[in-house]
């Protein structure tokens, strides 16, 4: 599907009041719509070129568009109205419009001889509901100018009694600027419902917001842009980042890790002083017994001083009298001499949050061999949240939460093997996440994760999840570590973890950064790691 617009502007000849910035608002329109948020292939009128050029361009790349693609065309300048016709003034424009003036009927028409499905005609001029026939308070049906319902819009900076503004404080005019925002810096203000694309309705919604607090506070009022024509299905102004499939990655301990979309994170390096971006990847299973089996043997890690050598993890398993008795947490449980519990593929349990930081202690110190590889940690709770949810903050109703994952694996006696087939697998390609087995997270205050780099812990460790044991109906997947009876240092047969990680943005392909980057940042995480945290190294 190929994406196309036609952009032009002008500040107008000296017939007419020159403007000051509709040829900077052209520019800058043509910047937003071809960079990698839009990627549209943008034209611009050659130098020197007249009113007659401008439609043999615009009819020239109107024939060239399939029925798949997608096509703007905008204009900056001057409109005026003279017999009923708007015209749109040219650098060479006289006051003889009819013959040195743009037609908006001529535009009009183009347009509808275009045969991509989806078409935006943007006038960023005085006067531009004349296009259209509208009146203030007054409109034409849609059948009178031959505007189909198949995505044909035209959004206009004024009615066809307004006059457009440009605004000195803003340095453009009023809808350009707010256009190129919405597009840019405040991308993610506009994207209402957070699924890294902004369609026309969520433009709309943004420019009146912008033109009503504008208005508010400002003496100088602006009209509110308006747009005409009725949409069938979805029209985006931004490109489809997604990329279909998620973007894996195989970690040193073997985690299959997926990459999520959102922004990257700065890191500082107490080394050199330097911070460094990093992507935000997630394990897309729970760490299994045959990976936490080969932590053990590697690492020779000893819950307690007690212990003369390693072995298995040991805990409580929960234990019901009856069916119409309260159970009871009861050990020791060790689950891998138990066959219900044993397969080197299900998730490890009995775990308590200090041996999940051991374990992604042993990944980084020995697995990694350097930072430039990436740095592992237990998954903070916001990461979770996200990569469950597609939201940092989300619901406590039993609908929503089970909305995070199609199936879950609850109500059962042991947990299952790890969701090789996907069939527990969410729209952001991990498994797992609501049921199975409770996962330890961290509040990611920080964590000293490599000798290099540290950022600060808050010891308030969280669990997501539920686990096999739970009826997830009822039982809300988000718990404090305070709420168990051994709080942090718990090792139940329903506890585990999995890890997430943080990947040198400059090892990922150029393709991959650049839908990186333009993704939202997740307010929690940036305002947690983002913090300097100076001081002297220390370990875990």
């Amino acid at each position: 599907m190929g994406r196309f617009a036609y952009v032009f502007g002008s500040n107008g000849s000296d017939a007419f009041d020159r403007l000051r910035y509709a040829e900077q608002d052209a520019e800058n329109i043509a910047a937003a719509l071809s960079g990698p948020r839009c990627g549209f292939s943008v034209k611009r009128p050659a130098p020197g070129a007249d009113t007659y050029d401008l439609r043999r361009q615009l009819n020239q790349l109107v024939s060239e568009c399939k029925t798949e693609d997608t096509f703007i065309c905008y204009f900056a300048g001057h409109g005026v109205l003279d017999a009923g016709e708007l015209f749109l003034v040219w650098d060479s424009t006289t006051p003889d419009l009819f013959t040195t003036a743009l037609p908006v009927a001529d535009l009009v028409a183009a347009m509808r001889r275009c045969k991509a499905r989806n078409k935006l005609l943007i006038l960023d001029c005085c006067h531009a509901g004349g296009a259209v026939g509208l009146r203030d308070g007054l409109g034409t049906p849609v059948e009178e100018f031959k505007i189909t319902a198949a995505n044909h819009l035209v959004l206009m900076a004024s009615g066809r009694l307004e006059k457009a503004r440009e605004l000195e404080d803003i340095g453009g005019g009023f809808l350009a600027v707010q256009i190129c925002l919405a597009l840019g810096e405040h991308f993610h203000d506009a994207d209402r419902d957070r699924d890294q694309r902004l369609s026309i309705k969520e433009l709309m919604a943004w420019l009146e917001e912008c033109a009503e607090r504008h208005n508010r506070y400002h003496p100088r009022k602006v009209p509110c842009p308006r747009l005409f024509g009725e949409q069938l299905g979805d029209f985006f102004l931004t490109a489809d980042l997604s990329s279909g499939r998620p973007c894996e990655l195989t970690s040193p301990d073997d985690s299959t890790i997926v990459l999520l979309p959102v922004a990257p994170i700065s890191v500082l390096s107490f080394n050199d002083g330097f911070s460094q971006r990093f992507a935000i990847g997630v394990a897309k299973h729970p760490v299994t017994n045959a990976q936490y089996r080969r932590f053990l043997e590697s690492s020779g890690y000893q819950r307690s001083p007690e212990e003369t050598s390693p072995r298995g993890p040991v805990g409580e398993a929960f234990v019901s009298d009856a069916p119409d008795r309260p159970g009871r947490w009861q050990g020791p449980f060790e689950p891998w001499k138990d066959p219900a519990f044993n397969d080197p593929r299900q998730p490890v349990v009995c775990v308590s949050y200090d041996d999940a930081l051991a374990y992604c202690k042993w990944v980084n110190t020995n697995l990694f061999r350097s930072s430039e590889d990436g740095i592992v940690d237990v998954v903070p709770y916001s990461i979770w949240d996200y990569a469950t949810f597609g939201t940092e903050y989300p619901t406590h109703n039993p609908s929503g939460w089970m909305s995070g994952a199609e199936r879950a694996h609850h109500k059962s006696s042991a947990p299952a093997l790890v969701d090789m087939e996907r069939s527990r697998t969410n729209e952001r390609g991990i498994s797992d996440l609501l049921g199975n087995v409770w996962e330890w997270c961290s509040t990611m205050y920080g964590t000293l994760v490599r000798s290099d780099f540290r950022i600060e812990r808050g010891e308030r460790p969280q669990l997501r999840g539920g686990s096999f044991l739970d009826d997830l109906t009822q039982i809300e997947p988000f718990l404090r570590a305070s709420e168990l009876r051994d709080g942090p240092r718990t090792r139940h047969a329903d506890l585990g973890f999995r890890i997430f990680m943080l990947i040198p943005l400059a090892s990922l392909p150029e393709p991959v950064r650049t839908r990186l980057k333009l993704c939202r940042s997740l307010d929690g995480l940036e305002h947690h790691l983002q913090r300097s945290v100076l001081g002297e190294n220390t370990d875990f």
